[in-house]
């Protein structure tokens, strides 16, 4: 397998896709910046807890999910098309080792590409903005949780591509289904959290309990940091999604 992974590693330095995707990434975070650069130059009262979960990408826009999905989806899809995962295969090599290389290359590029907003976000937003005030040890889990979170999305983007084998397919239901989860997380949460809802308090603790388990609520709760930040709940909801989807994508 280490030679699936160096061979696929290979491929991304020579990938033109991968670079653009990452010049998107980068631009659309100074995109980012400028407005709120803007709304606070107008007066907006801007909190730097709430600018630098914004910025990073698990709040508003699923940016990062996103990118993640076009990257895994082009990246395997394209070893289906060519036929580079039946070689592999012929040569001798399993279909886990096969899954696991590829999984491994993607995860490396989400990991890379989140550090990378890190990075920036320390860099411009902070300096800017100032300080966070909440905790440390709270901004310290939300990044954990939010890179084991953008792992969960790299794991289904991968697995939906090996089960398919088809590129577009693959690409669009999981972009539909990034915005239709979005979507109902943020309606549970708003029925959990507004002061208009009228529903039980039973009823708001099970929706408190899915937006823990569903990658989409888990966004919401650490970027809006209003709601109950479960820390523990989250990680391990992450943790079980990550290996359950590999497990069954391998077998």
């Amino acid at each position: 397998m280490i030679n699936l992974i160096r061979a696929n590693y290979d491929r991304i330095l020579k990938e033109k896709r991968v670079w653009i995707l990452g010049l998107f990434y980068v631009g659309y975070f100074f995109l980012m910046f400028v407005n709120l650069l803007i709304m606070k130059y107008r007066g907006y009262e801007i909190a730097s807890d709430g600018v630098f979960f914004s910025i990073l990408g698990l709040g508003g826009f699923p940016i990062l999910p996103c990118i993640v999905v076009i990257f895994s989806t082009i990246f395997i899809g394209k070893d289906f098309r060519y036929g580079t995962i039946r070689n592999k295969l012929m040569i001798g090599n399993s279909r886990s080792s096969v899954y696991l290389s590829n999984f491994i290359v993607c995860a490396t590029i989400s990991i890379a590409l989140y550090l990378l907003y890190i990075i920036l976000s320390c860099i411009l937003v902070l300096s800017i903005f100032g300080l966070c005030q909440m905790p440390l040890s709270t901004i310290v889990w939300a990044l954990v949780d939010g890179l084991f979170i953008i792992l969960v999305y790299t794991s289904i983007s991968t697995f939906l591509t090996m089960i398919s084998k088809n590129m577009t397919t693959s690409i669009v239901i999981s972009l539909v289904g990034i915005f239709l989860m979005a979507f109902i997380s943020q309606f549970m949460f708003s029925q959990v959290y507004s002061e208009y809802s009228n529903i039980s308090e039973t009823l708001k603790d099970i929706l408190q309990v899915v937006l823990d388990i569903l990658p989409s609520g888990q966004v919401i709760t650490i970027s809006s940091m209003r709601g109950v930040f479960n820390e523990w709940q989250i990680l391990l909801a992450s943790i079980i999604e990550l290996f359950s989807i590999n497990i069954i994508g391998i077998f």
